[in-house]
């Protein structure tokens, strides 16, 4: 059979397009350097190592999956919004939490394989979904709110609170995927035999919000590598590249390792920076950042392959 060809061609903000053909193509709409890879597949099955599970065949044993997690977060018991005249009440509760788990402001998960049996790679059902909204309006003064210090230093644009013994909630909403603008998408693709990907796409509204209003934005496109050399499977790799807002909290696991976090305390970002779909893209801090304290997880470049969280490089 004659050769397939596959092409990557990445744009200068390092997003990546793909596709399958003697000719690649993508629409320059950066000012950049574009690079373009060709690969040629023989179209040779590559058998990975099998065990016997039954007398009617046999299955791969050395094909990963594994279970990927989005979460977005506020980090705060309660934040102040009466600056910001887009949001209906003056104070919203947070999660109250750190990076590592508690309720969030959107949830999205999966579980990929790279294995080419596997039509998209998708393995099991996602699951996603919104958290609950809740707005305050603390009247009278400190019923539902108290001033108190969450980030390590000072905001322009929003303060802290933190919630006192019985707040009283004067709205209690939660967004739904596919009403009122609001989007909640997991898609698998596959790419080659080797490479799969999945596409989160986040926008959120406040539930509790009287509109229209900025919302939390994010585009991830992660993608998985596992190759065959020689008949034996390589090690899965994982790359990542999109976009996200400066605020709130974000959080990407992988195998439930924690492979980025974005802090918007170190960022001194608020509400504010919802404005916009998405400023922040998926890579490391500069080596100097002009920040009070490094806003990401790793240093490591996302943007190229990587080994999977517990590998070595």
């Amino acid at each position: 059979m004659p050769p397939t060809f596959v092409w990557r061609i990445t744009k200068p903000d390092g997003t990546l397009s793909f596709g399958i053909g003697p000719a690649a193509g993508v629409t320059a709409d950066q000012v950049g350097t574009y690079t373009c890879r060709f690969t040629a597949r023989a179209n040779r099955e590559c058998q990975p190592n099998r065990r016997f599970v039954s007398e009617t065949g046999y299955v791969p044993d050395n094909y990963e999956t594994v279970g990927v997690v989005y979460k977005t977060f506020i980090a705060p018991e309660a934040i102040q919004t009466s600056g910001l005249a887009f949001w209906l009440w003056p104070y919203y509760k947070g999660d109250g939490r750190r990076f590592g788990g508690g309720t969030s402001r959107s949830s999205q998960s999966t579980s990929v394989t790279v294995d080419p049996r596997v039509t998209n790679g998708q393995v099991g059902t996602p699951t996603q979904g919104f958290g609950t909204t809740v707005g305050y309006d603390n009247d009278p003064e400190f019923e539902d709110v108290f001033r108190c210090e969450f980030c390590p230093v000072d905001f322009d644009n929003y303060d802290d609170f933190c919630l006192t013994v019985s707040p009283s909630a004067d709205c209690t909403a939660t967004a739904v995927a596919g009403q009122n603008g609001n989007v909640l998408s997991i898609q698998h693709s596959r790419v080659d035999d080797e490479v799969v990907q999945i596409q989160f796409d986040l926008v959120g509204y406040v539930a509790c919000s009287s509109g229209p209003d900025p919302a939390i934005d994010a585009h991830i496109e992660l993608s998985f590598r596992q190759e065959c050399e020689n008949g034996v499977l390589q090690p899965m790799e994982f790359m990542l590249v999109g976009n996200h807002d400066g605020f709130p909290w974000h959080e990407l696991y992988i195998k439930g390792v924690p492979v980025y976090e974005h802090d918007p305390c170190c960022t001194r970002e608020g509400p504010g920076s919802l404005v916009g779909s998405g400023e922040w893209p998926y890579s490391p801090a500069p080596d100097d950042p002009p920040f009070p304290c490094h806003p990401f997880l790793t240093g490591i470049r996302l943007s190229t392959w990587q080994p999977l969280p517990g590998l070595d490089p």
